[in-house]
């Protein structure tokens, strides 16, 4: 069993660590760049022709897209800053940032749910306490958390003290986001007539295959977080996580509408052979995304 507090251990993990948190750095950095003419669509559109619940879609969508791109901004101060720098005040920034775009990531998978489930009183029962709970839980995180420099190999970094404190609103926000999921699919299993090849295709261009990735990935972190070995074995997943699930939630979301649009094309104008076609929704069961002149969810 290897000493985690060994020092030669650390400098090795710190700087493992801050390759890391560079290189998904650049990813979310490309992803917001290569969307943002998406985003101004989505801003610059009627705000008449949507119901209020795609208003209020389209808000945790752009709230979500820009928590994370601060998170990003804030995690480059925290891996190349060098000098003076206020390392608590710094975590927290990252804490808060990090929380909201998870929770709102994890919203626009919960409205997805919902609408395939038909607003089931008991799934957004249950959601909404999840939510209080685990926004509860990242307040007093976020309030606890403490920082100070450290001396690695790479020059001063900011450590963190308290990261156990964490353990249980992650904890919480991986069963929340494992439970949609498997509510999603057992919501697509269930549409009639969607099997075999149109099942995987539906999720291929939905983008789900990497929101269930990321969603996996949830796991380890979870464990690593309540294992506690050392505060860089900690932080290697919630970095990951805190950039990945915005980034994978928001992807979807751009991907659901533009299959929704191309669906509706399909429909309309016959022009688009190599769309999916829809089979019959059952009574009682409806698609993940309604969508009329104008209106997107």
């Amino acid at each position: 069993m290897p000493d985690w507090n060994d020092p030669q251990l650390l400098d090795a993990q710190s700087v493992a660590f801050q390759r890391m948190t560079l290189v998904f750095i650049g990813i979310c950095l490309y992803d917001f760049a290569s969307s943002i003419p998406f985003d101004w669509k989505l801003v610059a559109s009627t705000e008449v022709q949507r119901s209020l619940l795609g208003r209020s879609v389209k808000w945790v969508y752009l709230i979500c897209r820009y928590c994370s791109i601060a998170t990003c901004a804030e995690f480059a101060a925290l891996v190349c800053a060098r000098g003076n720098i206020h390392c608590t005040a710094l975590i927290k920034m990252i804490n808060s940032t990090a929380r909201i775009g998870v929770i709102c990531g994890t919203t626009l998978l919960f409205v997805r749910v919902c609408a395939i489930w038909e607003w089931n009183k008991k799934i957004v029962g249950l959601y909404i306490a999840a939510c209080l709970a685990n926004l509860a839980l990242s307040v007093r995180s976020t309030i606890d958390v403490q920082s100070h420099l450290e001396d690695r190999p790479t020059g001063p970094i900011c450590s963190i003290s308290a990261a156990e404190l964490d353990a249980w609103s992650t904890f919480l926000s991986v069963v929340s986001d494992i439970v949609l999921l498997l509510l999603l699919f057992a919501g697509l299993w269930r549409w009639s007539g969607l099997r075999g090849a149109r099942i995987f295709q539906l999720i291929r261009d939905q983008g789900l295959v990497s929101l269930t990735v990321a969603i996996g990935l949830q796991i380890p972190m979870a464990t690593l977080l309540f294992l506690n070995y050392n505060e860089y074995m900690n932080m290697y997943f919630t970095t990951l996580n805190s950039m990945l699930i915005p980034m994978v939630t928001t992807y979807c979301y751009r991907s659901l509408i533009s299959f929704a649009k191309e669906s509706v094309m399909y429909t309309d104008e016959l022009s688009h052979p190599q769309t999916l076609h829809l089979p019959r929704v059952p009574r009682g069961f409806r698609m993940s995304v309604h969508t009329s002149e104008g209106e997107n969810i």
